[in-house]
């Protein structure tokens, strides 16, 4: 059986490489980004330097103004998978995304799914909990058939994730509607009274309570929302300032009290740098004929040729092996210590089924008795 799986890279030097999660409670944001892609995707570093701070495990996002001939980045978001929904005419407008880290036990459940809408199943331990973002146009008003085809579609969704009986249920995302009962300080047009009162009969709390955007000549609105079933597992939620002034739409986030288990164990590549033969690897290198190799003009071709060529190089002269991480070990930890401790435990388990004898010798506030 082949132990290699995607999670390595050649730069490591701790005993326990990994994702180590710690104590840490699932949490959300949802952003309406106003078109990913603008300015070449310079919006997604904003993101990313907001998650080394908050550390999210979704990241959803709304209006962001995809279709199919959109060329995506390779990487988007780093140690994150992706997901988009785009508008249904095609055209660069509206449409959803999700970010979700790469060691969540996601699914992304299509089948429940409607237009500018992504259905999420997570499994935290034997918790299941659904995550869907939602983005609704303004053009919809509440007289029109596309509202009511809406408030339906909302319905019946709920109705489908109630009966997969789930530990708990959020929908977040833009809703363009206004209703005082979310936000005193703005005011209540029929769309709003219209989602309130759905959201209501369905048992449904909207959390958010301040003002999340902020159009110039226009007063302040609370339409990015967060509509759940278990409003009393949140710890925390709120609103943060939006990551780029020319985007009117704050942040919006929420905070559960439920725990992220650790990812399963893995393998990844260990190179044991300190043993490097270096004039070997500098003489392989230096006799190879790169003018040949490399005739092929195409530069990508010869970026992955390159690169496949100096790993090969470098794992004939520096030893290295699979090593067995798992998440839940502090990184500092090695097999000697794992042995240390399970004898210790065994001995523990020992004392406690048949007790001391005489001879045995203790341990007392650190020091041993003889």
């Amino acid at each position: 059986m082949d132990p290699i799986s995607s999670n390595y890279n050649y730069n490591d030097v701790e005993f326990n490489p990994g994702d180590h999660i710690v104590n840490r409670n699932f949490t959300f944001c949802n952003w309406n980004i106003n078109s990913l892609a603008k300015d070449n995707f310079s919006r997604l570093n904003l993101i990313q330097a907001d998650n080394s701070i908050h550390n999210y495990d979704i990241i959803s996002l709304c209006e962001t103004s995809l279709n199919n001939d959109v060329e995506l980045p390779d990487s988007l978001l780093h140690g994150f998978k992706n997901h988009f929904s785009h508008h249904p005419s095609g055209n660069r407008r509206g449409g959803v995304g999700i970010f979700y880290r790469e060691s969540l036990p996601l699914v992304i459940r299509e089948d429940l799914a409607f237009s500018e809408c992504i259905v999420s199943e997570i499994h935290l331990g034997k918790k299941k909990i659904f995550h869907i973002v939602i983005y609704r146009s303004p053009s919809e008003t509440a007289d029109s058939p596309e509202f009511e085809d809406f408030l339906n579609k909302f319905e019946n969704l709920h109705t489908k994730l109630k009966n997969e009986n789930p530990f708990a249920m959020f929908f977040t995302g833009d809703f363009n509607a206004h209703c005082q009962n979310w936000w005193p300080g703005g005011d209540t047009k029929k769309e709003g009274i219209a989602i309130d009162n759905l959201t209501s009969t369905l048992g449904l709390s909207q959390i958010i309570c301040e003002a999340t955007n902020y159009e110039t000549n226009k007063n302040p609105s609370c339409i990015d929302l967060i509509f759940c079933d278990q409003p009393n597992l949140i710890t925390e939620s709120g609103v943060r300032p939006s990551l780029d002034n020319f985007c009117k739409h704050q942040l919006i986030y929420c905070k559960i009290n439920v725990e992220i288990p650790p990812s399963p164990s893995y393998y990844r590549l260990m190179w044991h740098y300190n043993r490097a033969n270096t004039s070997l690897i500098k003489r392989a290198v230096s006799n190879f004929n790169w003018h040949t190799h490399l005739s092929n003009n195409n530069p990508n071709w010869q970026v992955n040729f390159f690169t496949k060529t100096i790993l090969n190089i470098l794992s004939n002269f520096i030893p290295n092996e699979y090593v067995k991480v798992t998440p839940k070990d502090p990184p500092w930890i090695t097999n000697g210590l794992k042995r240390m401790i399970k004898k210790q435990n065994r001995q523990y388990k020992n004392f406690k089924r048949k007790g001391s004898k005489p001879g045995d010798k203790a341990v007392v506030d650190g020091f041993r008795q003889e």
